[in-house]
């Protein structure tokens, strides 16, 4: 046979016929691959969408709220004496409120009660607010209170009064105490020193057995810190209210004291007031008095800015124009001309109506930190003491006024303690501050509290919890706050405690089951949804919602079959 020829013309095209049959043959291997490539694709996202389908339209297993918080729900060591799984057998009273969810029988749920237990409070606790004080039986939706960190926080749900409950009068170190229900939570420090210290909540009954070993106090409840507020317009100077109110006198605007604390008078000549110093006698030739604003007499020129040798004085060299504006302005109603001279102190004190009667108005106790913060220093600079053991102490002939300064101590973030004196018709309030808490403007004083390090600071911070009494059933009641912390300060002593944790089984139960919810409930059981994600995490989402928004969302009529 002979080889082929190059140069023969059939032989070429021969070959370029095979390559071409080859070319075709290779695009049509890559065609139906990716045909099969994309056909596998619709396939899976068919299957896909159908599953999910499937899914969604599958009916939820028939189960309660009761029997999925028992098969799911996890409480964390922070936030319950007893941590792990949850047991609905240990709030039995708790399981008809949340089964009634899956009862088709039942058209309109109301809840008025706590998650797993009843954490209430006697309705005459008195409630720290931003504005003053109210009760336990008096707080609303919506009311603002405060948190163990001073932050403000709001009322979120309340429940109706509870009565014929077990309650207990819990007392702690400094002499106050809370009459609370034997289910009402503590968030409490458990342990003899720091060092073995750690802090859970606990319920009134679960502290009964174990809150003293022999003489020692086993728990303690923190401190609350300083509570936060802004700043608000005064009529007088804190710190010079302050030095009035211990060392003035109480029927003018005059005040007594020491020669060598003439840096006190500085704070007042700073604040824009004039000064008259004076000695008082030779039998007390250390003390000294001082007039604030004292009133010149012979002035020229009237309050008003009226020349009284130009427009004439009246009768008890008060200003003729003047007079005659107020008749004027009686009469007609006519406007007066503007004050022009600042009140003197004196005028203020009247204004205030504290002028013979020595207290502290609401809004000293209710202004920022730095304000009462110079409130009390005016009053232990003058009627205060500090021990070389670092021991601060307040006297005043004034109940209401000790009273008025233990909460202002109270509001600072102290811990007082108040007394009768033995020997004589006074009070002393005492406290434990140190070096690095300005308690003082006085140098003499401030210079005598000792350094953290010196002592148990520790025991400045929290109450130890003495006693536990049974006490004879009061109506009590439960609130829900939405501080990050579930707690908020009641008594007297801005004590903080637990709020009630609602329906968190519920909203987890939702968060399962909302899928295969009717039509009617698909809006609110997706809200709730969305909020309750972090539910497994743990109890920090609480506060991303209003509670009020929840209570109401869940009177809804349902018609789960």
């Amino acid at each position: 046979m002979c080889p082929p020829n190059d140069d023969d013309p059939d032989s070429v095209w021969l070959d370029e016929e095979a390559k071409e049959a080859d070319r075709v043959e290779q695009l049509e291997l890559e065609f139906n691959a990716e045909v099969e490539e994309r056909a596998r694709v619709m396939r899976e996202s068919i299957e896909g969408a159908l599953s999910a389908a499937i899914q969604v339209w599958t009916p939820p297993k028939r189960i309660t709220v009761s029997e999925w918080a028992d098969e799911n729900r996890r409480l964390s060591p922070e936030g319950s004496a007893e941590p792990g799984r949850w047991y609905t057998s240990r709030a039995e009273y708790m399981r008809e409120i949340m089964d009634c969810i899956t009862d088709p029988s039942v058209e309109q749920i109301v809840l008025i009660a706590s998650s797993q237990v009843g954490k209430a409070l006697a309705l005459d606790t008195p409630i720290p607010t931003p504005s003053g004080w109210t009760t336990m039986g008096d707080l609303q939706v919506g009311d603002k209170v405060f948190d163990e960190g001073g932050n403000q926080c709001n009322v979120t749900f309340v429940t109706p009064v509870m009565n014929d409950r077990l309650c207990y009068k819990v007392e702690f170190s400094d002499g106050q105490s809370l009459v609370a229900d034997a289910d009402h939570q503590w968030q409490v420090d458990v342990g003899v020193d720091n060092k073995r210290k750690s802090s859970k909540v606990m319920t009134t009954a679960e502290m009964l057995p174990l809150y003293k070993t022999g003489e020692k106090n086993n728990f303690a409840i923190p401190v609350a810190k300083p509570l936060g507020l802004p700043p608000v317009e005064l009529p007088l100077d804190p710190y010079c209210f302050g030095v009035w109110l211990g060392d003035g006198n109480s029927y003018a605007a005059q005040i007594t004291y020491h020669k060598d604390d003439e840096e006190i008078l500085s704070h007042f000549e700073a604040a824009g007031h004039s000064i008259v110093r004076r000695t008082l006698d030779r039998c007390t030739p250390n003390c000294r008095n001082a007039m604030i604003d004292q009133k010149e007499r012979n002035q020229r020129f009237c309050k008003r800015g009226h020349d009284t040798d130009v427009v004439g004085k009246g009768r008890g060299g008060s200003c003729k124009k003047c007079n005659s504006q107020h008749v004027m302005f009686g009469r007609d109603g006519k406007s007066r001309d503007p004050i022009v001279r600042k009140k003197s102190f004196h005028q203020t004190l009247i204004d205030m109506r504290v002028l013979r009667d020595k207290h502290i108005p609401q809004r000293y106790l209710r202004s920022s930190f730095e304000q009462r913060l110079a409130l009390l220093q005016g009053l232990m600079d003058t009627d205060g003491y500090a021990s070389i053991k670092g021991l601060c102490e307040f006297c005043t002939a004034s109940d209401r006024l000790a009273e008025q300064f233990m909460e202002l101590a109270w509001s600072l973030g102290l811990k007082p303690k108040k007394r009768r004196c033995s020997s004589a018709e006074a009070w002393r309030v005492t406290f434990v501050a140190y070096d690095d808490q300005q308690i003082f403007r006085l140098k003499r004083k401030q210079e005598r509290l000792r350094p953290r390090s010196s002592g148990r600071a520790s025991e400045t911070t929290r109450r130890r919890i003495t006693g536990i009494t049974q006490v004879e059933s009061v109506p009590v009641r439960c609130i829900t706050v939405d501080s990050p912390s579930h707690l908020y300060l009641a008594g007297t002593a801005m004590i903080p405690t637990h709020n009630t944790e609602l329906l968190l089984n519920m909203i987890g139960y939702i968060m399962e089951f909302a899928a295969g919810a009717p039509r009617s409930c698909t809006r609110v059981f997706r809200r709730w949804r969305r909020l309750g994600r972090r539910l497994v995490q743990d109890n920090s989402f609480l506060t991303s919602y209003r509670w009020s928004d929840l209570h109401a969302s869940f009177c809804w009529r349902l018609t789960i079959s």
